[in-house]
């Protein structure tokens, strides 16, 4: 491309070419496109020279302690959660963490496809969705329950018979 320039540009200096004072003679632009191509190589060294680590090492360790804090959160806490609007306000930040992750490897999955790099699949979110779906459906159905429990605790002792529960 520079000696395409080049011999343009030889070709309007014979016709006698008037050159604007901004013109970019060739021997410029062979300068400029030599310190370019040191600087794309020094780039490339000081990347090549930086430890680091590969994105699936990163992600897989990363989905470990998201699992880790979903479960400490939702069973380790050793309390009953009595209010399922708190329960499920849990669970819904968990789920959208997740769909954060799986953008952003999804992302890296189509970046990684688009340079030709090596891809692995990960199918671990999969086990971690569906956990997911069945505590928001377990959630959900003792919303009713503890429904039923706060009704019981508003009636006054004197109003309940026994008999009547017992059915």
């Amino acid at each position: 491309m520079i000696k395409l320039c080049a011999n343009g540009e030889k070709t309007l200096e014979c016709c006698q070419y008037q050159f604007p004072e901004d013109w970019l003679y060739s021997d410029q632009l062979r300068g400029e496109w030599s310190a370019y191509e040191i600087l794309k190589c020094q780039k490339n060294d000081s990347i090549q020279e930086q430890p680091s680590k590969p994105y699936h090492v990163s992600f897989a360790s990363g989905l470990t302690w998201f699992v880790v804090g979903l479960r400490l959160k939702i069973v380790a806490e050793g309390k009953i959660v009595e209010n399922t609007d708190i329960a499920m306000n849990t669970i819904n930040g968990f789920e959208g963490k997740l769909n954060h992750v799986k953008e952003e490897y999804d992302l890296v999955c189509r970046a990684k496809e688009a340079l030709n790099l090596e891809l692995t699949c990960h199918t671990r979110l999969e086990p971690i969705f569906e956990e997911l779906k069945n505590l928001k459906a377990i959630w959900t159905a003792l919303s009713g329950v503890w429904g039923q429990i706060g009704e019981l605790r508003e009636m006054s002792r004197a109003t309940v018979h026994p008999r009547k529960l017992r059915q």
